[in-house]
C-alpha cells in the first residue's frame, strides 16, 4: 500500500508528544510540514527530536499551529534515535545553537579586553584589604594574576596557545593602551607573546600550607604587565569608544569567535561632561553600542565592576534589579551590564554567589575578595580547546 511520504509507519501509531513551557502537551505531529521525514527516520522507534532552550538549542518555528505555545519547548529522544536523526530534525524545525557556545581554540581564539579607570581617586584604599592597599595596587594586582593564571591555562606541552588575545585601556590623565615595558601601545595581544614579555617580574611574599595546619611564608616570582596609576579625571566615554573600535576590529576579521568580553572596572562618575545627568547619558549610549557588537556566537559582553566610595553602599554582587542599588551612577552601570551566560552563573555559584534569572555582569563596592571573584567569572572558559 502506497503511504504518504509524512505518514508514520503502522508500527509507531503513537502520537509523538511534546512538552512545551505552558506546561501543556501538544503533538509534534502538527509539525509534519516541516518535517520531511526520509526511510531512516521513519523507522526510528519514537524518533523526536529532545531539545531545551536552556540546555543549548532555541527554536523559531515548529509551525502555525503550535505558533501560540510558549517558544521553550522540551522533547525527548527516543534511546533508539541517533545523533545524525537529532540533527535532522533540528535543522527541519529551524534550530540553531543557544549564543556564546562557540569553541575557542587556536584557530577560533577570543579576546577579552579590561577597561581600568586610572583617575586620582584610585589612590584611596580598597575597603576592608589587610594590609592596606590603594585601589590601583588591587586592581593592578588581580589583572597581572589573572594574565599570568591565563597564561597557565593556555600552556600545553607545545608551549603557551593562542586561545585568546588580550587588550588593557587606561583612563585618567592619559586614555589608550596601558600595557608596561615592551608592550606599551600595543592594542590586542596573543596570550603567548603576553606570557614571554612581562614588563618585570617582581618577588612577592605569599603564605601556603606547610602541610602541618599552619601557614608559612614563601616568595614566589610574580610577573606584572599591568602598572598601578592614580593620576587625572574620568574619561570613560573616552576609553569606551577606543574599545568599541578594538572590539569592532576584531570581529571583522574573528567574525564566529566566543564573542569578545570587556571588562570595565571604575571608582567613579564620568567627567565626560560636566552635567552628571549629560555623562551618564553619555556612558550609557556607548556601552549599549559596545554591546550591540557581535559576533555569530552572540553579542560583546560588558561587566561592570565599581568601587564605589559611596559610604550608604554595601557590596553587591550580579543582581538582577537596579531596584537594590543606591544612587542613579550605579544604576547606569547596571544597565549598561550584560546579562550574565548560564555558564557564568554556574561560576559565581561555585563562588558561593546567588545568583537569579536576568543577574547582570555588575558589582558594586567591590572588595578585593569580590573584585578577584568577579576577574575569575568573567574569565573563566567554558569550551576551550
Amino acid at each position: 500500500m502506497h503511504r504518504h511520504p509524512h505518514q508514520r509507519p503502522p508500527h509507531d501509531r503513537r502520537r509523538a508528544r511534546v512538552r512545551v513551557a505552558s506546561g501543556d502537551l501538544v503533538s509534534a505531529a502538527c509539525a509534519s510540514e516541516y518535517l520531511a521525514v526520509d526511510a531512516r527516520e521513519r523507522t526510528a522507534q519514537a524518533a523526536v527530536v529532545g531539545i531545551e532552550y536552556c540546555g543549548g538549542f532555541r527554536h523559531d518555528r515548529i509551525s502555525t499551529s503550535t505558533a501560540h505555545h510558549a517558544p521553550r519547548v522540551i522533547c525527548a529522544l527516543a534511546e533508539s534515535a541517533r545523533a545524525d536523526i537529532f540533527r535532522a530534525f533540528a535543522s527541519r524545525l529551524q534550530l540553531r545553537p543557544m549564543s556564546y557556545s562557540a569553541e575557542i581554540s587556536r584557530t577560533t581564539p577570543s579576546s577579552f579586553i579590561f577597561v581600568i579607570d586610572q583617575s586620582g581617586s584610585m589612590a584611596e584604599k580598597i575597603p576592608n584589604s589587610d594590609p592596606p592597599k590603594r585601589k590601583c595596587d588591587a586592581v593592578a594586582d588581580a589583572i597581572n594574576n589573572l594574565l599570568r593564571n591565563l597564561s597557565l591555562k593556555c600552556a600545553r606541552p607545545d608551549g603557551v596557545r593562542d586561545f585568546y588575545y588580550v587588550g588593557v585601556i587606561g583612563y585618567g590623565a592619559n586614555v589608550g593602551p596601558a600595557w608596561s615595558g615592551v608592550l606599551a601601545n600595543r592594542e590586542l595581544i596573543p596570550i603567548s607573546e603576553l606570557a614571554a614579555a612581562p614588563a618585570k617580574v617582581e618577588e612577592r611574599k605569599k603564605k601556603v600550607d606547610d602541610g602541618a595546619g599552619s601557614l608559612v611564608e614563601q616568595t614566589v616570582k610574580f610577573p606584572v604587565w599591568f602598572e598601578p596609576v592614580a593620576n587625572g579625571g574620568t574619561p570613560m566615554c573616552r576609553a569606551l569608544e577606543i574599545a568599541n573600535q578594538w572590539v569592532d576590529a576584531w570581529l571583522k576579521t574573528h567574525p564566529s569567535c566566543f564573542p569578545p568580553i570587556v571588562i570595565h572596572i571604575t571608582d567613579g562618575e564620568s567627567t565626560d561632561s560636566s552635567d552628571p545627568a549629560e555623562a551618564n547619558r553619555m556612558v550609557g549610549d556607548v556601552m549599549a553600542k559596545l554591546k550591540s557588537l557581535c559576533s555569530t556566537d552572540g553579542n560583546t559582553l560588558l561587566f561592570n565592576v565599581h568601587l564605589s566610595s559611596n559610604p550608604t553602599a554595601s557590596p553587591i554582587s550580579f543582581p538582577s534589579s537596579s531596584s537594590v542599588l543606591p544612587d542613579d551612577y550605579s544604576r547606569m552601570l547596571f544597565d549598561g551590564a550584560s546579562e550574565l551566560t548560564p555558564f557564568m552563573q554556574a561560576i559565581a555559584t561555585e563562588h558561593g554567589i546567588n545568583v537569579s534569572e536576568g543577574a547582570k555582569s555588575f558589582v558594586l563596592k567591590a572588595e578585593l575578595a569580590l573584585l578577584i571573584q568577579a576577574l575569575d567569572i568573567g574569565t573563566r572558559a567554558s569550551n576551550l580547546r
